[in-house]
């Protein structure tokens, strides 16, 4: 940054208000100028500090934190949006409670952590306040979790897998045709890993549940037609020439 701009940004430190700061923050991250971003986020931190207005506190800690995921500087995250939960939690916001929630329970997944304290709070709060969404993410990753103990041999784990890659579609469904076929080509790329994997035989059964999922919950004849026709290419693959 040369002089002219650093003397800009200083004068905005100095003159703008926390809510200004906190956008001018997220506006600098999203570019990738951290130290930018960084000077914004904390004068904000400072100022809602300071006019002792905790939800503020709670935003830009968030907002930090989320910075700090992009740097890959977990353990920072970790403690950022930690503080910003508890914030969460003493105010009473329960929408900003489970925005941070699923930001910690992508933080874990991205680790290779245990989550499921956090998955499960995540999933009490977003069925409490109908956020289609965020059960649909959340059962994503808890599908992803289920089919990575499976592949490692815990053939235990395949059903709860399939149930929650299921579940995704219902939720998907519910937010319209566009989420639901990204879910569906999300499906597909597990049903892949499988095929990948030598568990031919699992990726059937996960097509027959989501062939019953998809009629038990009135998923529509394009759900059903493209995993009928994914059973059949696993029934009977392409033959190679020799």
């Amino acid at each position: 940054m040369d002089s002219s701009n650093e003397q800009s940004l200083a004068d905005m430190i100095a003159s703008a208000d926390a809510a200004t700061l906190n956008q001018a923050g997220n506006a600098f991250s999203d570019r990738g100028l951290w130290p930018e971003a960084i000077a914004c986020y904390e004068r904000s931190l400072e100022l809602h500090q300071a006019a002792g207005d905790q939800r503020g506190q709670g935003i830009v800690l968030n907002n930090l934190g989320a910075m700090c995921y992009g740097l890959g500087d977990w353990e920072q995250a970790q403690q950022c949006y930690a503080e910003s939960l508890e914030i969460a939690k003493a105010v009473g916001d329960q929408s900003e409670q489970l925005f941070v929630l699923m930001n910690l329970c992508f933080l874990r997944y991205a680790q290779g952590q245990p989550a499921e304290e956090l998955l499960a709070s995540a999933q009490t709060l977003a069925e409490a306040l109908g956020r289609e969404q965020e059960l649909m993410r959340l059962a994503w990753m808890r599908g992803d979790l289920a089919l990575q103990r499976a592949l490692a041999g815990d053939d235990a784990a395949y059903a709860p897998a399939f149930a929650t890659y299921a579940a995704a579609s219902g939720h998907a469904a519910h937010l319209g045709r566009e989420h639901l076929q990204q879910t569906m080509s999300f499906i597909d790329e597990h049903l892949a890993r499988l095929a990948e994997a030598n568990q031919r035989l699992a990726a059937l059964a996960f097509c027959d549940y989501l062939l019953a999922y998809g009629k038990n919950n009135n998923l529509g004849p394009e759900f059903a037609a493209h995993y009928t026709k994914k059973r059949e290419e696993l029934l009977y693959p392409p033959l190679l020439g020799i």
